[in-house]
């Protein structure tokens, strides 16, 4: 960030901090946009809106927002630690971690095995994102082969191209 507040990131977004929310414009932006994740509250805005105009449209939706962040904070975030039980593959499953070892995530009867090493700093974050690859690639080698026998049975085959699965982190 340089002394004036803004910053770039790429040629395309600079950021400016209301009293009240950090703005963010983009050259790319074509709509104004509130975004509230994790208690956080950001604008997005093409890069050539008036800067009233945000302020005009935050003050409009000023009730919106509070519910919203009243909503995010009623919903306690997901709890992710050693002997966590989550239901994977249409069982309940122990996720065991570990620690101080190396390889793949195991899974064997009611329990998943998720090895990381000592040095890790932030364990719940790389166990999460480590087990999120784990069942991205086992919904690869598992789900094509499923639907495309659904696919069959129904017959609809024939419309059937192709499955892609994404992580995709907001409704629209």
């Amino acid at each position: 960030m340089n002394p004036l507040g803004i910053f770039t990131h790429g040629a395309a977004l600079a950021r400016q901090d209301t009293a009240d929310y950090p703005i963010i414009r983009s050259a790319r932006r074509r709509t104004l946009a509130i975004h509230i994740r994790h208690g956080e509250v950001t604008i997005r805005a093409p890069e050539r809106l008036a800067l009233a105009t945000i302020h005009q449209f935050v003050d409009s939706r000023k009730a919106w927002i509070a519910k919203m962040l009243s909503r995010d904070a009623a919903t306690p975030p997901p709890v992710f630690e050693d002997g966590v039980i989550l239901p994977i593959m249409g069982r309940d499953t122990r996720i065991n971690w570990l620690i101080g070892s190396s390889g793949h995530i195991q899974i064997g009867g009611d329990s998943l095995v998720i090895p990381f090493g000592k040095s890790v700093k932030h364990r719940s974050v790389y166990a999460l994102k480590k087990l999120d690859t784990w069942l991205l690639t086992q919904a690869n080698d598992q789900l094509p082969q499923q639907v495309s026998q659904a696919a069959m049975q129904l017959g609809v085959a024939h419309r059937l191209k192709h499955i892609t699965f994404k992580t995709t982190r907001s409704k629209w």
